[in-house]
């Protein structure tokens, strides 16, 4: 990720934040200090996570094709109904 990528992204937790004292986020670094995981929740996201007991996971760095462009891969995750790839 582009520093001018990670700071943007930062910028836009830090304003949700401020909006919305609920907001939380977390990330993971790896041994090279990139960030390779982002979490963000919020009150809403966690009640609605209570009533439908389902997570949607988006991953743009599953597959890259020969000019590095990400494929988006969107997993939902519901225990009663199965689960979705999409």
């Amino acid at each position: 990720m582009e520093y001018v990528e990670v700071g943007r992204l930062m910028q836009y937790l830090k304003i949700k934040i401020l909006e919305n004292p609920s907001f939380y986020h977390a990330y993971q670094m790896d041994c090279e200090e990139q960030i390779t995981n982002v979490f963000w929740v919020d009150a809403k996201m966690i009640l609605d996570y209570r009533y439908f007991r389902d997570m949607v996971s988006l991953d743009t760095t599953y597959c890259t094709n020969r000019a590095n462009r990400p494929f988006g891969f969107v997993f939902r995750l519901q225990p009663l109904e199965g689960h979705t790839c999409f």
